[in-house]
């Protein structure tokens, strides 16, 4: 090999290896810059995160004071039940906001002290007529008081008293000579619930709703009890 050819050869290996390095350099240049921009993109994320969260809170505060609001104005328009559900919806929100579930309570108290009415259950009776139109989850309030006399001389088995037909015998599930109450919805659907000497009742739907003492077919009782209803039912 001439020295020409050496010299060139060797200027050749110095390039290439200089070529090498800067190839090397490179690399870590290269990573850093996609580092970077992973981490701007990341704080980007959690910046555009918190927007959203923020106006998430902004629209809900607008929400609730919309609603209280509302609930003010059916209150003062005498529809508490709907001033009441308004607040409702607002606890499944914000259960903490101070005294919304003190208001309710007070809303719920004004209702159950409304539509006052008395009525007399006659024990040697059945189901008897009407008492009045009950709602869907809105509870009515029952203040019992007086005495009967319980007079029966039925011949009976091991099985005791018959409650296969509850309009007709006894009533199963409450005690023998309880006031019991029945509602019964417009698709002849009945919901039987025990009264005793108070309760307050929301039904599980729509009806008109009946009361009784639960006593068994064929009794000779006799004696009336006093019924004070009031909340959310319509009397005829």
């Amino acid at each position: 090999m001439t020295i020409k050819m050496r010299t060139l050869y060797g200027v050749g290996v110095l390039l290439l290896l200089a070529s090498g390095g800067m190839m090397v350099r490179e690399e870590p240049s290269s990573q850093a810059q996609g580092q970077t921009k992973n981490s701007k993109s990341k704080k980007d994320d959690k910046a555009s995160v918190k927007a959203i969260d923020i106006r998430a809170e902004e629209v809900q505060e607008s929400f609730i004071r919309d609603s209280v609001k509302l609930a003010r104005d059916y209150e003062d328009a005498g529809l508490l039940e709907k001033s009441k559900q308004v607040l409702e919806t607002i606890v499944k929100l914000k259960d903490d906001l101070p005294g919304l579930k003190d208001k309710i309570k007070t809303l719920d108290e004004e209702l159950l002290s409304a539509n006052n009415a008395e009525v007399e259950i006659d024990a040697s009776k059945g189901w008897g007529n009407p008492i009045g139109q009950v709602y869907k989850n809105q509870t009515v309030r029952f203040q019992a008081s007086g005495s009967y006399r319980l007079v029966t001389n039925l011949n009976l088995d091991a099985t005791g008293f018959s409650n296969r037909d509850p309009i007709t015998d006894l009533a199963e599930g409450v005690p023998l000579g309880a006031l019991i109450g029945m509602v019964v919805d417009k698709d002849k659907k009945t919901e039987i619930f025990l009264v005793s000497s108070a309760t307050d009742y929301s039904p599980k739907m729509d009806g008109i709703l009946f009361l009784k003492i639960n006593l068994p077919l064929g009794h000779k009782s006799s004696g009336k009890l006093k019924v004070k209803i009031s909340g959310n039912i319509e009397t005829r």
